[in-house]
């Protein structure tokens, strides 16, 4: 019974084993016979490495889970993020360059939003309700902070150098 099975497994392979009896007509065309598979890294390459991140970090928040001494001292986002560096450091070293770079929307969209989303959740709620004066004050300050500084220092050229504040543009030429 196992000798019929698999002499029906190994009847479709028998095909693909002879030798062709025609030459292909360019170098770059496979030769013909069937087909059992076919490698195309280029198509499938963004979806795997997402789903590969999301594996490695799915994997890393079980263990850290399951380590309570680890993450009584150092949250598990942050173990995370160290993790990734970690990671990304050895792949750098050992391909030598990037091979692979991730590009900002990718980041954006996908790996920063449960990192935030997980540590907001686990978050005890008396802890931020405590503090919650100083999270809005250091937002309020932090964005009014940010927004000055960059408008002062794109201004700054103007002062350095007067012909480029002036014209019908003004300070947008600065830029």
């Amino acid at each position: 019974m196992l000798r019929a099975a698999l002499s029906l497994l190994a009847l479709p392979l028998a095909g693909a084993a002879e030798e062709p009896t025609q030459k292909p007509e360019s170098p770059g065309e496979p030769p013909p016979g069937l087909e059992l598979f076919r490698w195309q890294w280029h198509e499938v390459e963004a979806p795997y490495l997402v789903a590969l991140w999301i594996l490695v970090a799915s994997l890393a928040k079980i263990v850290f889970h399951l380590s309570r001494k680890v993450t009584s001292l150092v949250p598990e986002s942050c173990l995370l993020i160290l993790l990734g560096l970690v990671l990304g450091g050895i792949v750098l070293a050992v391909a030598k360059k990037a091979e692979y770079q991730l590009e900002p929307g990718t980041f954006f969209l996908f790996l920063l939003p449960p990192i935030v989303l997980d540590s907001g959740y686990f978050m005890p709620s008396r802890l931020f309700f405590d503090n919650l004066g100083a999270i809005l004050t250091y937002a309020v300050v932090g964005t009014l902070w940010n927004a000055f500084t960059t408008g002062w220092l794109t201004g700054l050229p103007a002062v350095w150098e007067p012909h480029l504040g002036g014209g019908p543009r003004g300070r947008a030429s600065c830029l």
